[in-house]
C-alpha cells in the first residue's frame, strides 16, 4: 500500500485538465470578444461556470479581476487602515493581549461609524 495519496478524482482545482495560464489566457479572448464562454468550454474542456465567474469577475482575485473582485461584500475599511489594524492586532496577539472577534468587529463599527458621518 502506497504511503502517498493518490487522489481518484480530476475534480476541482485545475483537475489536472487545464493549467492557470490557459484559464487565464482563454478569460481574456473572452473578454476581449475572440471566444464565447461556450466555445471556449467546449475546445478547452474547461467547465462553463468556471470561465463564467471569471469573466464575471466574482472569482479569480488577482488571476484576472483587477478591480479586486472576487467575492465578498464592500469594504468598510481603506486598505491602508486596515493593513495597520492588522499589524496592531498581529502585535497584541504577540504580547498574548489578542482581541477577539467581536471585539474586532467592534472596532470597525466604530470606525465606519465615525468616518462616514
Amino acid at each position: 500500500m502506497s504511503r502517498v495519496y493518490e487522489g481518484k478524482t480530476t475534480r476541482g482545482a485545475y483537475g489536472g485538465r487545464y493549467s492557470r495560464a490557459e484559464l487565464q489566457s482563454d478569460v481574456q479572448d473572452i473578454m476581449e470578444g475572440r471566444k464565447t464562454i461556450r466555445g471556449a468550454a467546449e475546445l478547452y474542456n474547461i467547465p462553463k461556470t468556471t470561465l463564467k465567474h471569471y469573466v464575471r469577475g466574482t472569482r479569480g482575485k488577482g488571476i484576472v479581476s483587477s478591480a479586486g473582485k472576487g467575492g465578498g461584500g464592500k469594504l468598510s475599511l481603506p486598505v491602508e487602515h486596515e493593513k495597520q489594524l492588522v499589524k496592531c492586532i498581529k502585535t497584541m496577539e504577540r504580547r498574548s493581549f489578542g482581541p477577539s472577534r467581536q471585539e474586532v468587529l467592534d472596532v470597525v463599527q466604530v470606525y465606519t461609524q465615525s468616518n462616514n458621518s
